[in-house]
């Protein structure tokens, strides 16, 4: 089973960018020969709440930056930037179903990724979210996470300086 838009061929017109993969809020486009990837928000009816977690992250890589632990285990050069067009494998413009304003690049991490949560070593777990708190980001519950050879954590993506729960009136 795939993600929702793995078959719509969706890319980034004018650029080496193609759809690679998604998630709840966004989906990432890679140009592999550039070694770059760009995470663009989906459009949602909650802009304020996507905003909101888009500046989360966005200050998390910040953060990340300003500690050399921890910036040696986050994707290089990040950048935020501003999406022009999206189209799908018809050539239709899809731009409209996303944020174009909540986008950014970083350099492409090849690998397997596991969520942090569910790697073997634990006491590497636990030392990776240490630094990430240490260095004020606080929401890992999501990151996940390469592992090299030696059971040690090499890059870390999905994390943020603080949750954002959306809440529903009523609930």
């Amino acid at each position: 089973m795939g993600f929702a838009n793995e078959a719509r061929g969706l890319r980034i017109p004018g650029t080496g960018f193609s759809y690679l993969s998604e998630g709840a809020y966004g989906i990432i486009f890679v140009d592999r020969p550039a070694g770059r990837i760009t995470k663009i928000y989906k459009r949602r009816p909650e802009k304020d709440h996507a905003r909101a977690v888009f500046k989360a992250e966005a200050d998390a890589y910040g953060l990340a930056a300003l500690s050399p632990a921890v910036a040696a285990l986050v994707p290089s050069n990040f950048r935020p930037c501003r999406v022009q067009q999206i189209i799908d494998k018809e050539g239709k413009d899809v731009t409209g179903e996303f944020f174009p304003d909540l986008a950014f690049e970083t350099d492409f991490v090849e690998g397997r990724f596991f969520k942090i949560g569910e790697i073997n070593n634990r006491d590497e777990a636990q030392r990776v979210c240490r630094l990430f708190h240490g260095a004020g980001i606080h929401y890992t519950i999501d990151m996940s996470v390469t592992i090299g050879p030696d059971g040690n954590v090499l890059k870390a993506i999905d994390f943020a300086t603080e949750e954002h729960e959306l809440m529903h009136p009523g609930w």
